[in-house]
């Protein structure tokens, strides 16, 4: 585009070729021309600038949209994320809670069936030794003094301290917690030495200690090996679980387990008590210590198959 003096001398040459001058009227036609086509330059570019300042503006704030539009997306995301790991969380802890409870309804079902079959083996026992018309004698902090044979049991049952025993009945009740002991070592932490410290019951009878305990090294030897291994456990766990009623609980085990297990030996009838006393083993384990089941029943079927193999 030409400036003011390039129209001007243009005027002029173009006046030249007709003969004439730049009349006065021309050259302030051309000025006002010219200023008026800068005015409207000068509002165009006003206008330009304005519009590219206003696209600068609307990209600025498409960006910032944009920005945030990816900030929230991203908190969203984030939000989603915790939800779903806090729900997975939950529906974890909602689980454990739920297995927790079955195991625990389990292990009480088991109890009280424990307890149940003691409180029948206790009136099995009470009337046998009632039908032979036997007297016994209670010894420290027992429950029956001069009664009969039924009066001394059914004083164990209800919490009495059965101590020494008179008659054939005496000799064999402190035998089978001695012997028992033995089957677990000397370290007095297993189920009948426990029961013996709970319930007052004193060992009378190193033959039958010696005799059963020859026994079961002879033919159980890993399975007894087992129960010295994880014996303090389990009688940890009785004691834990049940606080102020541990003394209770051996007095039971005393008449579930030790009464039917003293009529078995006198018999010598040394498999079938060994037996017993492994199924209350495996009883409680599974009341008290249940991650040891697996194992126990492990090593239960071991020792069966070396028998069968033997």
């Amino acid at each position: 585009m030409l400036n003011f003096s390039q129209a001007l001398m243009d005027a002029k040459r173009r006046a030249q070729l007709s003969g004439r001058p730049l009349s006065r009227q021309e050259a302030s036609g051309i000025a006002e021309g010219y200023a008026s086509s800068a005015a409207e330059r000068l509002a165009k570019a006003k206008t330009v600038a304005l519009q590219e300042e206003q696209t600068r503006t609307n990209l600025l704030a498409v960006q910032q949209q944009n920005e945030q539009a990816a900030v929230a997306a991203k908190l969203a995301q984030e939000t989603f994320d915790a939800k779903v790991a806090q729900d997975a969380a939950d529906a974890k802890l909602a689980q454990e809670t739920f297995d927790a409870k079955v195991a625990q309804d389990a292990r009480d079902f088991q109890q009280r069936q424990f307890e149940t079959n003691a409180q029948m083996a206790a009136a099995e026992k009470a009337g046998k030794l009632a039908a032979t018309g036997q007297k016994i004698t209670a010894g420290v902090g027992g429950a029956v003094a001069g009664g009969t044979a039924g009066g001394a049991i059914g004083g164990m049952i209800s919490g009495g301290q059965a101590g020494s025993v008179a008659g054939p009945y005496g000799t064999v009740i402190g035998a089978v917690v001695g012997l028992v002991a033995g089957l677990v070592g000397a370290n007095n932490s297993y189920l009948c030495t426990e029961t013996n410290k709970q319930s007052g019951l004193e060992d009378a009878s190193v033959q039958f200690l010696n005799t059963f305990k020859k026994y079961a090294d002879k033919n159980h030897k890993g399975v007894l090996d087992f129960y010295l291994r994880v014996g303090p456990g389990i009688t940890k766990a009785i004691e834990e679980r049940e606080g102020e009623f541990t003394k209770q609980f051996y007095d039971n085990l005393k008449v579930s387990m030790i009464g039917p297990v003293i009529d078995m030996i006198i018999k010598g009838e040394f498999e079938e008590a060994f037996q017993l006393y492994q199924k209350t083993t495996l009883d409680l384990i599974l009341m008290f210590t249940p991650e040891l089941y697996k194992e126990a029943e492990t090593v239960k079927k071991i020792d069966e198959g070396l028998k069968e193999a033997a």
